[in-house]
């Protein structure tokens, strides 16, 4: 059974990063003033002996705000080729403008970085589709181009819980782990 929770870390750390890894872009639910949030974010970070995930956002994003009032979070990935489902429960802690955000804004390249200028901010209605980026490339602009560490916060999760479900013909099979308070993992199996 704990090979179970070993894999599904492993599973997750292989893929960090890779663009075609179906764990790479994970599902973050919370609860947010009236109703449930869940999007897409791109997991950046594992880390099984920290029992860490991390992802970054934008800090003028309303999903900070949300988070930080409402800081249990529930993440869900799932791999149609293996058929595998990993849900983790969590804390979560923003990083803003400390050491956290300092060093992972250092490791994002140009091109992540570039993400974190639009303007208005994210969430703002406007009149036409447009990523708010747009003015980096205007004629106003005089070709420098801003730094956008200052809207940049890393979300990093404190995983509580895991559970493990794989989806099979032959049999669907469930299973649950709890982190203990001494640091150690109780799993139990569960009916799918």
């Amino acid at each position: 059974m704990y090979q179970i929770l070993a894999n599904s870390w492993n599973g997750l750390t292989n893929g960090n990063g890779h663009i075609n890894s179906a764990f790479r872009n994970i599902t973050i639910s919370h609860i947010a003033d009236e109703y449930v949030n869940a999007y897409t974010v791109v997991l950046r970070k594992i880390g099984f002996n920290e029992q860490q995930l991390v992802f970054f956002t934008d800090y003028r994003s309303p999903k900070v705000s949300q988070i930080s009032s409402h800081n249990r979070l529930t993440v869900c990935g799932y791999n149609p080729a293996t058929q595998i489902q990993l849900i983790f429960k969590g804390v979560a802690t923003i990083h803003y403008r400390d050491e956290v955000a300092q060093h992972n804004w250092k490791v994002e390249g140009y091109k992540g970085q570039k993400s974190y200028l639009a303007k208005p901010a994210p969430s703002t209605a406007i009149e036409q589709p447009d990523d708010g980026l747009s003015y980096l490339a205007s004629p106003q602009s005089n070709g420098d181009t801003p730094d956008g560490y200052e809207n940049f916060a890393v979300v990093v999760i404190d995983v509580k819980q895991m559970e493990y479900l794989k989806l099979s013909p032959t049999g669907n099979r469930r299973a649950q782990f709890t982190l203990q308070p001494s640091g150690a993992w109780q799993g139990t199996w569960l009916i799918p």
